[in-house]
């Protein structure tokens, strides 16, 4: 490396030499842009009806107006179907104008488009309309398949046989398939042949700009990649040009590819192969030759003695995407960087493939969005000087997101500032993929960089592929494309915090060891004899071992800390019970007032309106009349109005439930959703507030305050005069329910031997099923829903009595905060119930060397390691809460008996708990979650596919996702604890669990997007797992491992 380095110092870093295969290299830029956004113009649509001239034959003179009217239905706007006409009859024309045509078909004979003179498109030639027209969007994701392929296999190539064959080589394939498609017979060739273009193009992005980087100084490579990937912007305004001149596709394919093959001749003489690239191969001979040839360019001359040392010091290697894999630091770079690759070409492709859907002409449109490329690519290179590669990543990735999801709150007849948030878009998404081609070569070494760059952009392949497809979800709701647009990007902006920044660096060519920025925490091995380990940790590890790991004062403790779970289970799932829906209508008794005796049947009959289905509306009612009861039946009701005195509601005997006591039906039917979301808004504050109040004030204190306040809510609770009351109470009941989970099990864990941390936490975690099964039990028994309420949370009362006597302080964290005395006292309690004793000297050692230390979130997000954990964790924890509970809280929603299926969803848990503690002992705690939390994604995904009219399938689907979630929580409890030191491991529970209740809040809401598709809640609960569980592969395993007191370097 650094004997090139010099060797450009003596050449030229940037002479006459680079610039001019710079320039040169620019040129393909052009035909990239081209090939990649011509089918925007070359499958124009245009107003489109079915060709009925069969009608001609009766009426040769009709004209085509009258045409359209005999021959072509309306919709409901009045306007003339596209794809239906009336079926062909054998009639004369009076008889068709007398009576008419009833029944429809679709088109014949094809369609007739209204089109511009001259004009000819793949749509207009090759009929791709009606049942056709997703054929486009099909060919579209075809074309990044091929550019997928040619990623994966022409890509890596420039790592084995050198740049610039492959660049030759895909210039060739694009003039031949590039005009070759101009003359497709049929559409399916054309496809064929786009694929293959997809796949030449693959491999001039990812190699021109490199070969300029490479013969140039390291600082100079930005520069370099930046004026390449102009030229793309530039070609798109070219095209905009081109196509507005050229209306005819086949004649627009011919004049946009034919000037390649002068481009070719001249790269075959001018374009140097990589200097850098030859020397990693110990080619030699051929390396100093293209020196020499660089100097003689620039005027200089390259010394002697440094050819003579590039001549001992080249030595050939060769590497592939396996040599990333295997490489730790390489392989989380790659990762990574792959969805940074995705999110940035969703976005990108979602807006430009989009350019004819924002509201203004396409062929200014995709002008603007050409123009708009050159300042975001040359923008780009200073705020990536100044703020480095990382930030700007992220940051224009979140921007580009924030202006997808922009464009969903601005009105569709406001095409201008549409277009104008469209094209604020487009500049982000235009800046991040020239962040991303500098960023991901600088990521990796030579020998492996073109590897390396076809490995990520892969999955800008597979994003290219999906954007033209997801334009279909339109279907269901016309926002759901640019939600999925907005919301991957931002992801990635927040992951791309996790690479290390590259700016200022030198290009490495060879695979250095990693930096602590690249590994995870260094977690320590089971202590051995002659290890080394910090004094508290080792001393605490030594007394537990005389005063019992896990006897009987441990099991006391682990059984104790059982109880809570219960309540907890109770807190969180009751407003299932106590939020029961029962069907309703309007009260109408103002119809008694004319008629008393009438059956309530024939009240309804008269008083409220009929949906669709025949069934009594549950909002809308008649607006009340001073009629007589012989005027109501004879000439009957018309208007309608909301319901004006509440609502009747078809109830069991002895029934009451919150939506039945405060009306929570039609208008204030949302309040119910709102209030599971402002109880895990107080699970979220318990997070924030409470659970890291176990690390100051000691988890034995936290667990007892957070007793009393569940009591005194909880039973609070069923009191509530009103619903705005209760939500109160229930939001303060869930900051008590947080401050219980996060310290109950924590204080079993840290008395126990580290390797019983797992089964303590465990143990702990399955009353919460039990308390699952129990609440549906006693919910069965009781159904007023006060009552309920009572039984529940009073019993609180009698398990904070018992906790104030028997419940110890963790002797662990004592010793932490210099808490010597207290810590003493407590190991001999322990050690006395044990039936054991606890040397002297081991507690003088104690004494003599525990320190205090306090610790806070600002620790956790200030140590590198310990941030990088923190963030991926949460991503963990948003993902399980979500499946979790988006499951949980549908547990009506699966069609058998919600008693039924709530005490299943609560004995499967049980198996899944104690089932979870085998296989993280077996595989792992990393692949563990990473595999549940996918399984339960899919299992989400599943219930889409299974008919409504096969609830007990459905319920089984859905019962394994919740065993798949409930083993995520069950690791996931053990895994956080284990990751962190015990000075700050309960801020970081505290952390991470914040985010479970995020998506706790989310849960409830995502339910209500089921109004503009029933399947999109389920497809959100069922994509954020799966993604979670990718990113727990960049998390360190910490199976076998000591908990550790203190961070320690990474």
């Amino acid at each position: 490396m650094s004997t090139f380095a010099e060797i450009l110092k003596e050449i030229g870093e940037f002479g006459l030499f680079q610039k001019r295969m710079v320039a040169a290299l620019c040129i393909p830029n052009l035909f990239v842009a081209f090939d990649v956004m011509s089918p925007v113009f070359m499958a124009l649509t245009f107003p489109n009806h079915c060709n009925t001239d069969w009608i001609l034959n009766q009426a040769p003179n009709l004209t085509e107006e009258r045409q359209k009217n005999l021959t072509i239905p309306v919709d409901e706007n009045g306007n003339y179907e596209s794809c239906r006409m009336f079926t062909p009859v054998d009639w004369d024309l009076e008889w068709i104008e007398k009576y008419g045509l009833n029944t429809t078909t679709a088109c014949i004979n094809g369609s007739e488009f209204e089109k511009p003179s001259g004009s000819s498109s793949l749509v207009t030639e090759f009929n791709l309309v009606c049942d056709q027209n997703s054929l486009i969007e099909a060919s579209q994701s075809i074309y990044m398949a091929g550019l997928l392929v040619g990623a994966l296999v022409l890509v890596p190539m420039a790592d084995r046989i050198g740049r610039r064959l492959v660049v030759l080589f895909s210039l060739l394939m694009l003039f031949l398939f590039g005009v070759g498609a101009g003359f497709s017979p049929n559409f399916y060739v054309y496809m064929v042949l786009k694929f293959l273009s997809g796949i030449s193009i693959a491999g001039i992005i990812a190699n021109v700009y490199v070969i300029g980087g490479e013969w140039s100084e390291s600082s100079k490579f930005a520069l370099c990649a930046t004026i390449c990937h102009v030229f793309y912007s530039i070609g798109l305004m070219m095209l905009a040009g081109i196509a507005y001149l050229i209306r005819d596709w086949r004649i627009l394919h011919l004049v946009l590819f034919s000037p390649l093959v002068l481009v070719l001749g001249i790269f075959y003489w001018v374009l140097p192969e990589s200097a850098r690239w030859l020397i990693t191969q110990g080619r030699k001979e051929e390396a100093i030759r293209m020196i020499r040839w660089a100097a003689k360019v620039n005027g200089r001359s390259a010394p002697d003695h440094l050819l003579e040392k590039l001549e001992d010091e080249g030595t050939p290697k060769t590497g592939t995407m396996i040599d990333i894999l295997r490489t730790p630091a390489l392989r989380k770079r790659a990762l990574i960087m792959s969805y940074q690759w995705f999110g940035t070409s969703l976005v990108f492709y979602g807006l430009s493939l989009n350019v004819g859907g924002f509201g203004l002409n396409i062929y200014i449109t995709q002008f603007i969005f050409g123009l708009v490329e050159i300042p975001a690519r040359f923008g780009i290179l200073p705020l990536m000087n100044r703020i480095g590669r990382r930030l700007s990543l992220a940051g224009l990735l979140s921007f580009a997101g924030l202006a997808c999801l922009g464009i969903l709150a601005i009105p569709k007849d406001l095409p201008v500032l549409v277009t104008a948030a469209a094209v604020l878009g487009k500049f982000a998404a235009t800046g991040c993929f020239a962040v991303i081609y500098i960023y991901t070569a600088e990521l990796y070494p030579t020998y492996v960089r073109q590897s390396g760059v076809g490995l990520n952009s892969a999955f800008a392949r597979v994003a290219g592929i999906l954007a033209p497809l997801v334009k279909l979800l339109v279907i269901y709701h016309e926002m759901i494309p640019m939600l999925v647009y907005g919301i991957v990007p931002i992801t990635a902006g927040v992951l791309c915090l996790l690479l290390p920044e590259t700016r200022n660096t030198q290009l490495q060519d060879h695979a250095e060891p990693s930096t602590s920025e690249d590994e995870g925490v260094l977690m320590k091995p089971p202590a051995t004899e002659g290890d080394t380990q910090g004094p508290n940790m080792s001393t605490f590890a030594e007394i537990l071992k005389e005063i019992g790991e896990f006897g009987f004062f441990q099991k006391r403790v682990v059984a104790a800390l059982c109880l809570p779970s219960l309540f907890v289970a109770f807190d969180i799932i009751s407003q299932v019970f106590t939020g029961l829906t029962f069907p309703s209508h309007c009260n109408t008794d103002w119809i008694l007032n004319q008629a008393p005796n009438l059956t309530e049947e024939r009240q309804k009959k008269l008083t409220i309106p009929v949906d669709e289905n025949g069934n009594y509306e549950s909002c809308r009612m008649f607006t009340p009349v001073d009629w007589d009861l012989e005027w109501i039946e004879e000439y009957g009701l018309n208007t309608t109005t909301a319901c004006i005195n509440g609502s009747e509601f078809e109830k069991p005997s002895g029934s009451s439930s919150l939506v039945t006591e405060f009306n929570l039906v039609c208008g204030q039917s949302g309040l119910i959703e709102a209030s599971q979301s402002i109880y895990m808004a107080g699970l979220l504050a318990g997070a924030l507030v409470v659970v890291p109040m176990g690390d100051r004030f000691g988890r034995r204190r936290v667990v007892l305050l957070s007793l009393l306040t569940l009591f005194l809510f909880g039973v609070g609770a069923g009191f509530s005069p009103n619903f705005y009351v209760y939500m109160v109470l229930k939001f303060l009941c869930g900051i008590s329910s947080s401050g219980i989970i996060a310290n109950s099990y924590v204080i079993g864990g840290e008395w126990s031997e580290s390797s019983k941390f797992a089964l303590c936490t465990v143990i702990c975690h399955v009353f919460h099923p039990i308390g699952l099964m129990i609440l549906a039990g006693i919910a069965y028994l009781i159904r007023d829903w006060r009552i309920l309420q009572l039984v529940l949370f009073s019993p609180v009362v009698l398990v904070l009595g018992i906790f104030y006597w028997v419940l110890p302080e963790s002797a662990r964290w004592l010793i932490t905060q210099g808490r010597k005395e207290e810590a003493i006292r407590m190991i001999r309690w322990a050690a006395k119930v044990n039936g054991r004793s606890v040397p002297d000297h081991l507690l003088e050692k104690l004494e003599n060397e525990c320190t205090p230390k306090k610790g806070t979130i600002i620790d956790i997000l200030r140590i590198p390691a310990l941030r990088k954990c923190a963030l991926v964790m949460s991503c963990q924890w948003f993902g399980t809460s979500l499946v979790y509970y988006g499951l949980n809280l549908n547990v009506g929603g699966f069609g058998l008996n919600i008693y039924i299926t709530q005490f299943i969803f609560g004995l499967v848990e049980i198996p899944a708990r104690f089932g979870v503690l085998l296989l993280m002992n077996r595989v792992g705690r990393r692949l563990s979650l990473a595999g549940l939390l996918s399984f339960a994604g899919l299992a989400c995904l599943g219930t889409l596919a299974i008919p409504k009219d096969l609830p007990v399938v459905e319920t089984v689907v859905a019962v394994l996702g919740n065993f798949a979630a409930t083993g995520c929580f069950a690791l996931i409890y053990v895994y956080t604890a284990e990751l962190y030191p015990t000075n700050v491991r309960q801020n970081g529970l505290g952390l991470n669990s914040l985010f479970a209740r995020v998506a706790g809040i989310l849960a409830p809401l995502i339910k209500l997007l089921a109004v503009f598709h029933e399947t999109i809640p389920m497809l959100i609960y069922g994509i954020v797992p799966i993604t979670a569980g990718g990113l727990c592969l960049l998390l360190p395993e910490t199976r076998n491992t000591q908990l550790q007191d203190h961070a320690e370097p990474s």
